[in-house]
């Protein structure tokens, strides 16, 4: 009887052949992983009132976590896996519609997906927000439609941004053009230039998660 089993009754033979078993399926998952990487699905997401931004700072790859691969990360340390991601620099990341039910009209619930890149793997995540009757569900349909003007004083120097956007609803499909919104330098995230590297200064506009990133010269 082996002190390592799961199972009392399991004998050291029927151990050895699961944990062969097991190696051969880890092995081609692992390949899987380099190939393609984790598929990660955020633990912490922390989204905008309207649904158009999400951020957070840990992710787990789920794939990981709730399969049967890893039956032995407990008995055998050669077998541990890492199932999660710490986001040391988070950041607002864009969602988009990616699903509607209802209409502005009477009312529409709309799923919103965010999705993008994390170490070794990729991550997607979706909320649902509930609009009330007659009330839009305006957003970018792509990043040209939000138009950015550099503003500069009398040395060419640039001192801020406006921005104007095309937005359009996902449910009727309204829309419209030219709308203006604040724009605001985001501090957490802006640094000044220095004598050894550039500065980098980023605008948001409406409180959205797009944003523009201007690099002041080396002091």
């Amino acid at each position: 009887m082996s002190a390592r089993c799961a199972n009392q009754w399991e004998d050291e033979e029927d151990y050895q052949a699961r944990l062969e078993e097991y190696k051969v399926k880890k092995a081609i998952y692992d390949e899987a992983v380099e190939v393609a990487g984790h598929t990660y699905v955020p633990t912490d997401p922390v989204w905008t009132a309207d649904g158009t931004g999400v951020n957070f700072t840990s992710a787990t790859c789920q794939l990981c976590a709730n399969g049967n691969l890893d039956i032995f990360a407990a008995e055998n340390s050669l077998t541990s896996t890492e199932w999660g991601v710490t986001v040391s620099n988070a950041q607002d990341y864009p969602a988009t519609p990616s699903a509607v039910e209802g209409s502005c009209d009477t009312g529409a619930t709309v799923t919103y997906t965010a999705s993008g890149e994390l170490p070794n793997g990729t991550f997607t995540v979706s909320t649902k927000v509930e609009k009330e009757p007659g009330a839009h569900a305006y957003a970018l349909e792509s990043d040209r439609d939000l138009v950015w003007t550099a503003i500069t004083d009398e040395d060419g120097v640039v001192t801020g941004y406006t921005a104007t956007a095309t937005l359009v609803c996902s449910v009727c499909k309204d829309k419209r053009e030219n709308v203006e919104g604040e724009v605001v330098l985001d501090e957490e995230n802006s640094y000044p230039a220095t004598e050894e590297e550039d500065g980098k200064n980023v605008y948001r506009y409406s409180g959205r998660p797009e944003q523009k990133v201007h690099r002041p010269a080396q002091g």
